[in-house]
């Protein structure tokens, strides 16, 4: 918004666009996992699903599926539906695919930059 503003070509407000895109989804990705880790699990208090959620659900079986998602409705109010969640989230395999992941968005992250600098009369 700030680019559109100061009235930068069209082309390079949507640079600008594309890499806010992908820095605000790893910032929203590092805050989930700061939640969980630290323990304080508002996320999971209030019934948010986060991304690390949805590798856990697309790393599951079908059973496991099921499960995930009634932890996920009884973690708002049972201290042990919680701890089993989180478990869960915490696994290798889960967290294999939440890396696999960001590692996706950094990708993207510097390909938005790289575009950016690419067209940018002060870093050439």
């Amino acid at each position: 918004m700030a680019a559109e503003l100061a009235g930068v070509e069209k082309a390079r407000v949507e640079l600008w666009r594309d890499f806010g895109d992908v820095f605000g989804i790893l910032w929203q990705i590092s805050n989930d996992q700061e939640d969980v880790l630290s323990g304080r699990n508002e996320d999971l208090l209030n019934g948010t699903v986060t991304h690390l959620q949805a590798c856990a659900l697309d790393t599951s079986a079908s059973r496991s599926t099921v499960r995930i998602l009634r932890l996920h409705a009884d973690a708002r109010t049972s201290r042990d539906a919680r701890a089993e969640l989180v478990d869960t989230l915490l696994a290798p395999v889960v967290l294999g695919r939440y890396e696999d992941d960001i590692n996706e968005f950094r990708g993207e992250a510097h390909r938005c930059w790289t575009n950016w600098v690419a067209t940018s009369p002060t870093c050439r």
